[in-house]
């Protein structure tokens, strides 16, 4: 009886053990994809950033009434941002993965009409075949947007 309850044990064990290495590597390649989001976007280069979505991504942010959809209109949204606030970088100050989703918190700093500003954001993206199929964000920008 002893000897069935440890050789259950060290399978589950062995069995652990061997499952660990590919969840960190796939947690390790997530956080990878969304490093390389964020250095394409301290770029500006709209076009590599939204190479990182897949064809039919999504993506949500509160100063935006409608989810973006599509890597062709991601690619867009980031251009707009990037010609609107020419100064914008993002900062990581955390970045956790786990299972596919990868959560960042991160300071974007710039500045609009001369003035200078630093907004906290928060935001949850989903890696699926190496490729952010969601990203959802999490800030407020203290503007008042109707989506009548």
């Amino acid at each position: 009886m002893k000897r069935t309850i440890f050789i259950a044990g060290f399978a589950a064990l062995l069995m652990t053990a061997a499952c660990a290495p590919s969840e960190q590597s796939e947690n390790a390649a997530a956080k990878q994809i969304v490093g390389r989001m964020f250095e394409a976007f301290n770029r500006h280069d709209a076009i590599a950033l939204a190479a990182l979505y897949s064809e039919d991504a999504v993506v949500i942010t509160p100063e935006s009434c409608e989810p973006t959809i599509g890597r062709e209109s991601i690619a867009q949204s980031y251009q707009t941002l990037f010609d609107q606030v020419p100064g914008v970088q993002d900062t990581v100050q955390d970045m956790i993965a786990e299972n596919g989703q990868v959560a960042v918190g991160f300071v974007a700093s710039g500045q609009i009409d001369g003035a200078a500003f630093e907004l906290p954001i928060a935001a949850i993206l989903t890696i699926e075949n190496g490729l952010i199929i969601r990203d959802i964000g999490y800030f407020n920008s203290d503007q008042d947007i109707s989506c009548d």
